[in-house]
């Protein structure tokens, strides 16, 4: 099996595919409820048409993304279809089939081709989703080059226009304004840095009030942070870019979303019939906006106009009350449908047929001691013959030679057609009559037929599960288990070793993270014997090794816990450092201080390198403290070369958090003050004398006492003051 394959077969690709099909008919019935509403709400309420229509943009987004989450917590297509199938035995009179009969068939034939179109469904969603992605992104990067390119400060004018206009407004955000040469109209963008770009030509094409009713506009994109609301509409449309209701909705929500900055520009101008002057001006210099911009010429400005200009909206109320009828029955109607559509979506109802011998190369032997069945060979493809309502023919003796069974399809030379069984065996006497046919399960697609022959799913593959007590499985679970090469002898080693029958699907879970039936056993060794499937994937996914506890027992630790021996490996915490560690001489045996040791970066060589300069009875918190403070055997080792043997921990601690390093020590006994303790190191340090103020000293006279040295210090600080 290809790579290619065995991602287009993985259980996400279904799960994607069930909420794309699914968004189909949720978003026709979102459209159906959006209709309707707005045939309720007057024009003349944009805020809240405009609300009801990013509503409904969240839905269309948030609806499939909850499908998709129901479908990944739903089991399998493999695991979501076990039929209740009658036990199998191939060694029986009766054929024995794995999955309970379909009595649908042409339902059937439409779910195969439709799981059979999910991989393309799936990749060519994916590939116009990266298509629509870059173009946003080059969308996003054209109007970021729009900051800084051709653009020039606006005049004082325009610039105290646009901070009186915000006031009126109750905009507190800072908001720049610029002149550029990219723009035919006035323009809005930035999420975090909101600019509005002005054209040259409006500078000197319009008047003070028609450039205050632009500005307005823009500020009112601004304050109802309307470049936010576009990128997530952007995103919706390009996540379901297959949907004709997601452009419909997001065109409407475009138009009432330039209604609402009409009507708060009107606000702030106090004009109605000034502004619309202002946008038809505009018209005479309009231009198709950038995407991600907010212009003052978004949606229809003739709508515009003769909405800001209408007195009365008589003309819009007529087709109201029928337009709301039609739009509630069809939601009605979708969303019955949709219901309809959902259910072989989730799975629910019977599952395919199969019966072993149907499987490529299969072969069945005929009962011990039981005549053959006279019932002639019936192809798969061929209609099953009538019964007819005469007496049973004559018993045929069981030494006499069945009549020859029709060879099988053309069209399919190599795969055995499937028979139908009689319903008791045929008695050995014969003057016993012939039992009548019973009818035979229905045979599988032959696409999926070829599916499973292509992937190695052979009979005798099937059969190895059927002899280990799993009667009950599916096509689809069964594709699964030999992508992942779980075979009957893994899962009846597991079985044997968990003391349970567990689920296929735990057992291709368990395969999938590497848990082999000697990985489980060695755990049991070590004394978990009651290790669960779901432990055992926890144990695998963070490596930790089963000989790590026996190797904790051997070195007098108590049998750690399974949350104690992963928190181990996560920080790195392996056999041989507990092993170093116990080699150093602690003899604290607790699997929290190890770790703890190990997050410090105590290791058994740090330890071992103290105790050869003469810390063998160092512990682990003196060790801890060490390593925290940052003394290393180095810099004890040069404290030793001046003559300061047997330093504790304590005044290790104090020379290093106060700064005495063993140079500090060696210049002073350059300038004559050797022998100096610990304590008169760190006070001449505190006090920032070194080995050059001494010489100075001495040099004035005599050879100064330490407290004499303190003293000059301090004097010389204060001269300095």
């Amino acid at each position: 099996m290809s790579w290619i394959d065995a991602v287009t077969h993985a259980p996400a690709f279904h799960r994607i595919a069930v909420a794309l099909l699914a968004s189909l008919w949720q978003g026709a019935v979102i459209a159906a409820a959006y209709a309707a509403a707005r045939s309720l709400l007057p024009r003349s309420r944009a805020r809240v048409r405009y609300a009801v229509g990013c509503s409904a943009l969240t839905l269309l987004l948030l609806w499939p993304l909850g499908t998709l989450w129901k479908a990944g917590a739903m089991p399998s297509p493999g695991a979501s279809r076990i039929a209740s199938a009658a036990p199998i035995s191939s060694s029986g009179p009766h054929e024995r089939s794995l999955l309970a009969p379909t009595p649908m068939p042409g339902l059937e034939t439409l779910r195969q081709a439709a799981s059979a179109a999910e991989p393309w469904l799936v990749a060519l969603w994916l590939a116009g989703v990266a298509l629509l992605s870059l173009r946003l992104a080059m969308g996003w990067a054209a109007i970021e080059q729009l900051r800084h390119r051709w653009t020039s400060p606006a005049p004082g004018a325009v610039a105290e226009s646009l901070r009186d206009i915000a006031r009126r407004l109750r905009l507190c955000r800072p908001v720049r304004v610029v002149t550029s040469a990219a723009v035919r109209v006035p323009t809005a963008l930035g999420l975090f840095r909101p600019v509005i770009l002005m054209p040259l030509a409006s500078l000197s094409g319009f008047s003070a009030s028609e450039i205050e009713a632009m500005l307005a506009h823009e500020l009112a994109h601004i304050r109802r942070h309307d470049y936010l609301v576009n990128l997530v509409q952007s995103l919706a449309e390009t996540l379901l870019f297959y949907h004709p209701a997601v452009w419909w909705i997001g065109r409407t929500v475009r138009a009432e979303r330039e209604n609402c900055c009409d009507d708060l520009a009107v606000a702030a101008t106090g004009s109605a019939r000034q502004y619309a002057r202002a946008l038809l001006h505009l018209e005479e210099v309009r231009s198709a906006p950038l995407q991600f911009a907010l212009a003052a010429d978004g949606a229809s400005l003739s709508r515009r106009i003769v909405r800001l200009l209408s007195d009365r909206e008589d003309h819009f109320r007529a087709p109201r009350v029928g337009a709301s009828v039609i739009g509630v029955a069809a939601l009605l109607l979708l969303v019955g449908a949709g219901r309809k559509i959902s259910v072989p979506l989730q799975d629910v109802g019977p599952a395919e047929v199969l019966s072993v011998s149907a499987l490529p190369g299969a072969s069945r032997p005929a009962p011990v001691g039981v005549a053959q069945s006279t019932a002639p060979r019936i192809p798969a493809t061929a209609p099953a013959p009538a019964r007819s309502p005469e007496p049973a023919a004559k018993s045929v003796p069981a030494t006499e030679a069945a009549p020859p069974a029709p060879e099988a399809p053309a069209e399919m030379p190599t795969l055995p057609a499937v028979e139908q069984e009689a319903s008791s065996p045929a008695p050995a006497i014969a003057t016993a009559p012939a039992a009548a046919p019973a009818p035979a399960a229905a045979p599988l697609p032959k696409a999926r037929l070829e599916e499973m022959r292509r992937h190695g799913v052979t009979p005798e593959f099937v059969r190895g599960f059927i002899e280990i007590g799993y009667e009950r499985t599916t096509p689809d679970l069964l594709l699964l288990l030999r992508t992942h090469g779980v075979d009957a002898a893994y899962v009846r080693n597991l079985n044997e070793l968990f003391g349970s029958h567990l689920p296929l699907e735990t057992c291709v879970a368990l395969r999938m993270h590497g848990v082999s039936a000697e990985y489980v056993r060695r755990f049991q060794d070590a004394g978990y014997a009651r290790l669960s499937a779901d432990e055992a994937i926890a144990m695998r996914s963070h490596g930790v090794d089963p000989d790590m506890a026996r190797e904790l027992t051997s070195l007098g630790f108590p049998r750690p816990s399974l949350d104690e021996l992963r928190t181990a490996r996560d920080h790195d915490v392996n056999a041989a450092f507990v092993r170093g560690i116990c080699e150093v001489g602690f003899a604290d045996r607790s699997l929290e201080r190890v770790i703890e040791l190990r997050n410090h970066a105590v290791t058994p060589e740090y330890v071992r390198s103290f105790r050869e300069l003469g810390y063998t009875g160092l512990h682990i918190d003196s060790a801890l403290a060490l390593r925290n403070h940052g003394v290393t055997s180095e810099f004890v080792k040069g404290f030793q070369e001046l003559g300061y043997t047997g330093l504790s921990v304590d005044q290790l601690l104090a020379l290093r958090n106060h700064g005495v390093v063993p140079n500090f020590a060696r210049d002073l006994q350059g300038a004559g003050y050797g022998h100096l303790s610990v304590d008169e190191l760190v006070s001449l340090r505190n006090h920032g004398i070194t080995a050059d103020f001494a010489r100075k000293a001495a040099a004035s006279g005599g050879h100064p006492s330490i407290d004499e040295l303190i003293e000059l210090k301090n004097s010389e600080r204060e001269e300095t003051r």
